[in-house]
Parts: C-alpha cells; sequence; structure tokens
C-alpha cells in the first residue's frame, strides 16, 4: 500500500494506492490546514498494515509538510518521497522555461490526466486558491506541458474585494448577464474573469494544435464558475463553428498522478 499526499494551499488530501492491483482505492480524504486531526482517525480506519511507502506533493509551507509527516510516522507511514515540477515523466515533457519552478500539483495533475485524453490536447483547469489553466499538446513520446496562466482564484477575488473596498462584501449573488445590483455584479465579475481565461487558452491551444482540446475542470471553486463557464462555452459554440468540449470535471487529479508516479517506482 502507498499513501499519496496532496498539500494545497487551502486543503490537504490524502489517497491510497493498492499495490497489489496497482490502483488506487476509492478513498478520499480532505481537510482544511487549519484543522488536521482527521488523517490519524482516517489512517486508523483505512490502513490495516504499515504501508510500503509514501508520495507527496506539497505547494504550501514547509511547516505544513513537516506536521503532515509527523502524524504520518505516527502511523509507521515511511517518509514521504516529494514529486517537484522536474519530477521525470517519460510521457510527459516539461516546456516550462524553469521546470523545477512548476508547482508540483500542476506537473503531476498533468500526469493524472493524460490516460483520459491519450492522443488529444488538453487543458486542465484548478479552480483553487489560485487557478490555473494548463495546456498540455500531443507529443511523439505522449504529451508536452506547454504552459499556463495563474491568477486568483474565485473565493480569493471575492476576499480582495471585500478586504479592500468600502462598500462590497464577500456574499455570493445571483449570476446575471447584466447585473442589476452589487452582489450579483461581484458573482457574475469574477465568474466572466475565470472562464474568460479558460476560453481565451482553450481558443489559443486550439489554434496551435489544429484540433479541439478537451477540458478537464478541478478545484474547490466549482460552484462559483460551472454555470458561466458551461453559459460562455455554449454562447461560443452558438456563434462559432467549434467544436467546444463540455468541461470534465475531475476530483482528484493530483492524487491519480500520483498514484501513476507510485506505481512506476513499486
Amino acid at each position: 500500500m502507498y499513501v499519496l499526499i496532496d498539500i494545497g494551499n487551502t486543503r490537504v488530501k490524502l489517497g491510497l494506492l493498492d499495490t497489489g492491483s496497482r490502483s488506487r482505492l476509492p478513498l478520499t480524504l480532505a481537510c482544511p490546514h487549519t484543522d488536521l486531526s482527521p488523517i490519524a482517525t482516517w489512517l486508523t480506519q483505512h490502513l490495516s498494515s504499515p504501508p510500503t511507502a509514501s508520495i507527496g506533493v506539497n505547494v504550501a509551507s514547509e511547516a505544513l509538510a513537516a506536521q503532515v509527516q509527523a502524524l504520518l510516522h505516527a502511523h509507521q507511514v515511511p517518509t514521504i518521497q516529494w514529486q517537484t515540477g522536474d519530477t521525470p515523466c517519460q510521457s510527459l515533457l516539461n516546456r516550462y522555461q524553469h521546470p523545477e519552478r512548476l508547482g508540483a500539483d500542476r506537473w503531476v495533475s498533468a500526469i493524472g490526466l493524460q490516460p483520459h485524453a491519450p492522443h488529444s490536447a488538453f487543458l486542465h483547469v484548478s479552480f483553487g486558491t489560485a487557478t490555473t489553466v494548463d495546456a498540455i499538446v500531443p507529443h511523439p513520446c505522449g504529451h508536452e506541458f506547454k504552459g499556463g496562466l495563474i491568477l486568483p482564484g474565485p473565493q480569493l477575488m471575492q476576499h480582495a474585494l471585500s478586504q479592500n473596498t468600502a462598500r462590497l462584501d464577500a456574499i455570493p449573488g445571483m449570476l446575471q448577464d447584466f447585473p442589476d445590483h452589487t452582489t450579483a455584479a461581484i458573482s457574475s465579475g469574477i465568474a466572466a474573469a475565470q472562464a474568460g481565461a479558460v476560453m481565451r487558452q482553450w481558443l489559443i491551444t486550439q489554434e496551435a494544435v489544429g484540433h479541439a482540446p478537451l477540458l478537464f475542470c478541478s478545484g474547490g471553486g466549482r460552484s462559483l464558475v460551472e454555470a458561466e463557464l458551461e453559459q460562455a462555452l455554449a454562447r461560443m459554440r452558438h456563434v462559432t463553428a467549434l467544436s467546444l468540449p463540455d468541461p470534465i470535471w475531475c476530483d482528484t487529479p493530483t492524487l491519480d498522478g500520483l498514484a501513476i508516479l507510485a506505481n512506476r517506482l513499486a
């Protein structure tokens, strides 16, 4: 058994890989940085014997990673093998200018999504604390990671408005084409900015590869952007001849990528 660890900007996620069947178990834990206590309970429930190894990514602080490591050690979980943006992957080339500076979660998520698009370009959009929009395109070896956008995530945009303006709060409002009150104006503006970034990168990628990229989406900001993104895609289909895809929502692409890397290490 391998323990899979994804330490994001806001939450810690854990998963398990059965090294016998070489498949991920349908068990996932997610807890906020502010309360890691569920980790001990989850490990006690699901580990009948000490695991063989652990593998993870960390885009938060080293102090938080040390806290998670200590909790795992208490359950006889071996030291975490941390993956980075330049972790080698034979089927995926990293075209980042400085591969080691690419967020490990972005890189490992792309590895996790590759099997779902074996011959196609695809975007991975993560609506987290930050929103990332990454393009992965076909290459003779499999795929190459071209690069992507980073912008504030939906909740971070809301928080910035509420903290830095005198009369704008963070109460979510309805999405409207022509917002006629402030809460709707804020929610519609945030959703439109997020969807616009996705549309920009989809169009650029489609032009670069000559076929319609698939669109994979993940992240905790889904509820704030999903309707707007789907409407933006529908409107673009209506006014163009482009074969824009429906978004494919994925819960744990980073854990999926860690499972693939763990299988290669096992």
